[in-house]
């Protein structure tokens, strides 16, 4: 997984004007969960970046692209 992961994570978070505790909420999961995923504390499975980036409006290769 790379690690650019998190990073993505919270930037199409911002961009979608989301914060931490609603992208947790649309996605049933803990604030801290979400937290732990943009700081790279924790890996989201295949199922979790899906539903992220299906809640996020973005696409699953903007979620795990290097750039």
């Amino acid at each position: 997984m790379s690690l650019a992961i998190g990073n993505n994570i919270k930037t199409a978070r911002i961009n979608a004007g989301l914060t931490q505790q609603a992208l947790a909420n649309n996605l049933k999961m803990h604030r801290v969960t979400i937290a732990n995923y943009e700081r790279e504390k924790r890996k989201p499975s295949l199922e979790t970046l899906i539903a992220i980036s299906k809640t996020l409006n973005c696409s699953l290769d903007s979620l795990c692209d290097n750039k």
